[in-house]
């Protein structure tokens, strides 16, 4: 969710990650009101953009992959 304008924000999930994703829901025990990523903040319950962010870049860097600037 935007911060600014409170407003959802959409993207697209590959079959790949979506075949994950469902692996990591049923290991989890996760049901269908809770959130896949939870923040580490105790006020919030989703985290914010520079949780994402640092998530995908930890991500991305054990798949060996480069980050675009």
């Amino acid at each position: 969710m935007h911060h600014k304008t409170h407003r959802s924000v959409q993207f697209e999930i590959t079959p790949v990650n979506r075949d994950i994703e469902k692996r990591w829901i049923q290991h989890a025990g996760l049901r269908s009101e809770d959130l896949l990523f939870v923040s580490r903040i105790h006020d919030s319950p989703h985290p914010g953009t520079r949780q994402y962010s640092r998530l995908l870049s930890g991500w991305v860097e054990k798949l060996g992959l480069d980050l675009v600037p």
